[in-house]
């Protein structure tokens, strides 16, 4: 089953199975997948199941949505891809079902040291 693994520097990503056609990302209870951290809005972005494929879309954040470090408006997702929201916050898409190897946090974490505060509550899936 798709999947979005969270990334927050210095811990385990957690993983969220993508259930269902739309995944909204952001620090709102009212989101599936909430973080918290530096310029994450309330709902920052949504994961839409598309036509057997899954997208990415900014929900008009502040802050903006990127996908490998390059900022999205809306954008096809293959494994692997990192969504990065706020400052910190990453989320790696995984298509399959195997094993996702732990990866580096993106140039911005490692540059900025420190991660985000603790996430308000569980991600939810």
């Amino acid at each position: 089953m798709p999947r979005l693994l969270v990334h927050l520097p210095g811990r385990p990503p957690r993983e969220v199975a993508l259930e269902g056609d739309r995944a909204r990302i952001g620090r709102s209870a009212d989101c599936e997948i909430v973080v918290e951290g530096e310029g994450v809005s309330r709902v920052h972005a949504v994961v839409r199941a598309e036509h057997g494929a899954f997208v990415v879309e900014d929900a008009g954040s502040r802050n903006g949505t990127f996908v490998n470090e390059e900022r999205v408006e809306r954008r096809r997702l293959v494994s692997g891809d990192r969504i990065r929201v706020g400052a910190r916050v990453e989320l790696e898409f995984a298509e399959d079902e195997g094993p996702v190897a732990p990866r580096e946090p993106g140039p911005r974490a490692r540059a900025e040291g420190a991660g985000p505060r603790e996430p308000r509550s569980a991600v939810a899936t």
